[in-house]
């Protein structure tokens, strides 16, 4: 069997993996709460059950935009190095890969117990993913339009001399 081909989608596949693990009933908010608490209490923050709800959506919310953002880089990147896609079809390939695994990371939550799925988490991954596959794709253009600019500056002067 042929690796090599495998080789630059694995950091993306082992990030699922892990998404997959994150997505049990072991990591709801039963999980969480106690320490979010507990880190509200050591910083001094006196909370109520409210502000703890609040607390803990806002965190959760925030992991599923790092998350699907990392998902997103990983996978653009592998599909950049073991694909001839350009640059659009890579990104759009990307976000159709993320979209999909954010909706059945929905359905797993709903079908383990222990979790809500909900639409609004998909949309938020979603665009947590395609903003990480723009940004990542201008980060990635502006590299290769710099290694472009120094090939042609070296290549035209390299056989001519400064007279002064």
């Amino acid at each position: 069997m042929n690796t090599s081909k495998i080789k630059p989608y694995v950091p993306a596949l082992a990030w699922m993996a892990v998404m997959f693990v994150l997505s049990t009933s072991y990591f709801g908010s039963a999980f969480t709460k106690p320490i979010i608490g507990g880190i509200l209490g050591f910083v001094g923050y006196g909370y109520d059950a409210s502000s703890l709800n609040t607390a803990d959506f806002f965190v959760r919310k925030s992991a599923h935009v790092f998350i699907y953002a990392v998902l997103a880089v990983l996978w653009y990147r592998g599909v950049m190095k073991g694909s001839r896609l350009n640059m659009l079809k890579a990104g759009l390939t990307v976000l159709l890969i993320c979209a999909l695994w954010a909706s059945s990371d929905e359905i797993h939550q709903y079908i383990a117990g222990g979790r809500g799925a909900e639409v609004s988490d998909v949309i938020l991954d979603s665009t947590a993913s395609a903003l990480a596959i723009a940004v990542t794709g201008f980060i990635s253009g502006r590299k290769k339009k710099n290694a472009a600019n120094k090939r042609r500056f070296n290549t035209y002067y390299k056989d001519r001399r400064l007279n002064f």
